[in-house]
Order: C-alpha cells, then structure tokens, then sequence
C-alpha cells in the first residue's frame, strides 16, 4: 500500500515537473522598438524647387507626415508648399499644417514611425522553439507602423482574382 502510493506520488511529480519544463526556455515574444521620427527643414525666401521636394520625399515612407510649419506672414508660403506637395502627388491627408508666432518661420517637418524587432530565426520541426511568438510580435509592430499594409480577409480576396 505504502509502496503504491509513493509510486503514484513518484509518477505524479514526473508529470507536474515535465510539463513545467515543457515551457522552461520560452521567451514571451520578441522585444521590439517603436519609435518616431522627425526631421526639421527649413526653408528660406526661396522656398523649394520641386525637383528638390521630389528627392527629399524618396527618403521618407508614403504614410510620412508633413507638417508646415510658418509664421504668421507666412500663409501664402505655406499654400505654395502645399500645392507643389499636391503637384508630386502627395496624399492630402498626410499634409498638416501649424502657425507659429516666430516671424519669418518656414518649417517643413516630416514625421514617420518605425518598428526595429530581433530576428525570429527559423523554425523547425525536429527542434525546440526557442523565441514563441516572435513572428507575432514583429508583424504586429509593422502593422502599427505601416497600418495601410496590412492583410484583411477582402484584401486578400482581391489579390486572388
């Protein structure tokens, strides 16, 4: 009866320790940085030619923000940025435009967003995983960052045909 017993405490333990040391070396995910970027250009009373403009946006992501930044007798500058922006096909939408106090202020401020995530590495079938839930983290970040990208059940329907 004893021996029964310390069997079955014996097998009990085993099971208990093994499926805690099922998980014992997976890290939660991947770390991953989010962080935004701002660049500050400023301009004179010449403004920008829009071959200048042009070289300067192929720095950028297409969901960049564009702040105009201007002083308060700087309006009609700021509309004629605006409209050369237009001119390189700009979506409207990313275009802000900010009055300041400073005379003589002309800004173009661009903003964007990044993600920076580790290597996931590969996974195999013969091997543990090491990083569960990295591949996860990273998309998820990248979608935050580039939301116009990412994959909904009718994109993907629209792709397909």
């Amino acid at each position: 009866m004893i021996r029964s017993s310390l069997r079955f405490i014996a097998l009990l333990s085993t099971l208990l320790l093994t499926a805690c040391a099922d998980h014992a070396f997976d890290p939660p995910g991947a770390e991953t940085l989010i962080y935004q970027q701002t660049q500050d250009f400023e301009f004179g009373n010449n403004g920008a030619s829009d071959e200048t403009l042009a070289r300067l946006l192929t720095h950028f992501s297409s969901q960049a923000t564009l702040t105009l930044r201007h002083g308060p007798q700087q309006t009609p500058w700021a509309k004629a940025l605006e409209h050369q922006l237009l001119a390189l096909e700009v979506d409207p939408a990313r275009i802000v435009f900010e009055q300041s106090q400073t005379q003589g202020l002309r800004v173009l401020s661009i903003s964007q967003w990044h993600a920076k995530s580790q290597p996931c590495g590969n996974w195999r079938y013969d091997r543990a995983v090491t990083s569960l839930g990295c591949s996860t983290n990273a998309n998820l970040a990248a979608q935050l960052v580039n939301p116009e990208k990412q994959l909904t059940k009718s994109s993907l329907q629209a792709k397909e045909q």
